[in-house]
């Protein structure tokens, strides 16, 4: 999915509405599904992209896809872009995520995910040069 790279921050409003940039937008589409990732942050993905998602949930055994689907669908959250581009958080996925009042919106590659900056910034700090070198070699890159 093209357009999906690169990092911006937001403020949240008082109504919980973050401004989601155009490059997403022009790459993923007006409707959007957003769930609490594993990291401490929000994934949102695009319709199909989600589809995906949860079809490859739907083919795991059932106790394993119980909990899986329990973790993420609990919170999950399907929503429109408005016509001034922006996304409405519920509630629960704002404190789930630690969502105040500044966001920082980044594409990885199929999603998005919408992060505290503090979080962010932490979980960045944690990857190494070290460790993204040892992967790749692994991978065979």
């Amino acid at each position: 999915m093209p357009g999906l790279g690169g990092t911006s921050s937001h403020s949240l409003d008082a109504k919980g509405r973050i401004f989601f940039p155009a490059r997403l937008r022009e790459a993923m589409g007006e409707k959007l599904v957003i769930l609490r990732s594993t990291k401490d942050c929000l994934m949102v993905f695009s319709e199909p992209g989600w589809e995906e998602f949860n079809e490859r949930i739907h083919k795991l055994s059932f106790s394993k896809g119980l909990k899986i689907r329990n973790y993420f669908y609990h919170n999950m959250q399907e929503c429109t872009i408005d016509g001034q581009g922006r996304v409405l958080l519920s509630e629960n996925l704002r404190a789930y995520a630690g969502l105040e009042k500044e966001v920082v919106v980044t594409g990885s590659e199929g999603y998005a995910e919408i992060w505290q900056p503090d979080r962010w910034n932490t979980y960045l700090a944690s990857i190494s040069t070290e460790d993204i070198e040892s992967m790749m070699d692994e991978e065979g890159f």
